[in-house]
Formats: structure tokens, sequence, C-alpha cells
């Protein structure tokens, strides 16, 4: 719901978050613009998986390097995301609302905007293998039961 709102305040308001945001491997595959990842995602109907870092926190110039470069996690994301990437300093308001409270945060949103889980501080490529497996078996008990 947060993010619902953020991204109708900043795609109605016409304000778009292009400032530089965390360098993160594989820079095509993200976005660093709120709106044009909500416009991506009602598109081609993927989930929006949102990367918030901030420039002074280690762990997050550790999971650019040892995470975002994993070429085989980020082909997966990119199957099933739109990939947004946040700095906590580019937008700090915006970070607070959504509830991020300390860095590296990733958020996963479903096609519909809502906040579908949370991985707080730094994840290996591995740890984001399993989430996204288990947010593959909950979609699927929520469609199996919509039934």
């Amino acid at each position: 719901m947060i993010f619902r709102i953020a991204l109708m305040i900043l795609t109605c308001g016409g304000f778009t978050l292009t400032s530089p945001a965390p360098s993160v491997g594989q820079d095509d595959n993200w976005h660093t613009s709120v709106e044009q990842a909500a416009l991506e995602s009602q598109r081609n109907g993927k989930k929006i998986l949102v990367y918030v870092g901030a420039e002074s926190c280690p762990y997050c110039r550790m999971m650019e390097r040892d995470t975002w470069t994993d070429e085989r996690l980020v082909k997966t994301l990119s199957a099933e995301f739109v990939l947004l990437k946040l700095s906590a300093e580019d937008d700090p308001e915006l970070i607070d609302r959504l509830r991020v409270k300390s860095f590296p945060t990733t958020l996963f949103y479903s096609k519909e905007r809502k906040l579908i889980a949370r991985m707080q501080g730094y994840a290996r490529p591995s740890d984001l293998f399993d989430a996204i497996s288990e947010l593959r078996v909950a979609s699927t008990e929520v469609d199996a039961h919509a039934k």
C-alpha cells in the first residue's frame, strides 16, 4: 500500500527519482526512476524488486559487488521482476514512506504493487534464490485458493 501511494504521488506529480542511485552490477537491468519502474511493471505484468542502499553502507557495497553481479541471479530476477534501485540519500522521504530503517534492504512487491516480502541486511545470491522460491510457492498457494 505504501509503495502504491508512493508510486501514485510520484507518477501523478510528475516527479521521478533519476538521481544517481548506488552502483549495482548489470546497471542496464536496473531502473532508478520509480515512475519508469511502475510503467514497466504495468506494461509487462511483472512484480517489482526494490533494492535500497546507502552510500555510507559497507554491506551495500558488498552486496553490489557479490550479489548483484551474479549473472544467473540478475537474469532470473529480470525475468520475473522489474528491478528498481534507490539510494537513501537521494530521497529520504520516500525511503521513510517505504519504512526502510536499515541498509541494504530488498523489497518485493506484487504485480498489484503490494508489499509481499522484505529482506533486511546483506543477502547472498543464494539467499535471494531462496526468497524467490518461497515467493513462487506462496503465489501458487494463493492462486490455488482463488480458484
